[in-house]
């Protein structure tokens, strides 16, 4: 990726690439998906955040615009953005049917969550998460 690219929005949340929010008053707020994120950026005057993107020998930190990073899944799907795989399923003539991904729990156990959300289809494609599409007949 470009570095533009993580500035304006491009920068891929999860546990793995987190964000590191410096507040105004000296507080520091970690997010691990987009929600959390759209949720301090809404609620805190934030003065600095910074993505971490670890490498294979050196991890690395990119300044990123707060402003830029507002779109975020429903609550109900923020663990979207740290799902090990996403399946779009489609109907006959390209129509949406639904969406399954898994993700891990707390504890570590695999769920499948499903989804027919259109609006989580359009998320997933505007952040650009990987997702493999199977089509019925």
């Amino acid at each position: 990726m470009i570095l533009k690219d993580f500035e304006d929005g491009g920068f891929p949340i999860n546990k793995r690439n987190p964000v590191l929010c410096f507040t105004d008053q000296g507080d520091l707020l970690v997010a691990y998906d987009r929600f959390t994120l759209k949720l301090i950026i809404e609620n805190r005057t934030i003065k600095k955040c910074v993505g971490m993107w670890p490498g294979k020998y050196e991890t690395d930190c990119f300044p990123l615009k707060p402003a830029m990073y507002k779109v975020a899944p429903p609550e109900a799907f923020r663990s979207i953005d740290n799902a090990l795989s996403i399946l779009v399923y489609y109907r006959e003539g390209l129509k949406f049917k639904h969406l399954i991904y898994v993700a891990e729990n707390t504890r570590g156990e695999k769920i499948e969550i499903q989804s027919d959300s259109p609006e989580l289809l359009e998320y997933i494609t505007k952040i650009g998460l990987k997702f493999k599409s199977i089509f019925d007949s």
